[in-house]
């Protein structure tokens, strides 16, 4: 699954259309994904060695955040952590973190990820 900016946008505009209800906690999760700085998540869950992946790209400005505060809190629910960099364009470097599972993803994991979203929004 490629989360890009666009498909973004797909999926909260039919979350907002005007025969879906919305109550006021899943809008301020639609807001927090909204805001999300990645600007790629990759993730393969079945049938993949060591029992799937997590692949996020985000900007450069936002690599110290997600070291010292997604990195290590997730860190233990998952196998390992890899990183690279990778020139996009002539002018923007983006991170690539690839989180490997043990076992495939865990509602922990998530949980943990939208909290630290939140937190991110809130602060800006």
């Amino acid at each position: 699954m490629y989360l890009t900016q666009g498909l973004k946008q797909k999926y909260l505009n039919k979350l907002k259309l005007p025969d879906v209800f919305i109550d006021e906690e899943i809008e301020q999760y639609i807001n927090i994904i909204n805001n999300i700085p990645f600007t790629c998540v990759t993730q393969c869950c079945a049938g993949h060695p060591g029992n799937g992946y997590l692949s996020i790209m985000i900007n450069k400005e936002y690599v110290e955040w997600f070291e010292h505060e997604v990195i290590i809190a997730l860190i233990s629910y998952c196998n390992n952590v890899f990183e690279r960099f990778e020139d996009i364009t002539k002018d923007e470097v983006i991170a690539r973190y690839v989180f490997y599972f043990k076992q495939k993803f865990n509602d922990k994991f998530w949980l943990t990820m939208i909290e630290l979203l939140k937190n991110k929004s809130v602060k800006e």
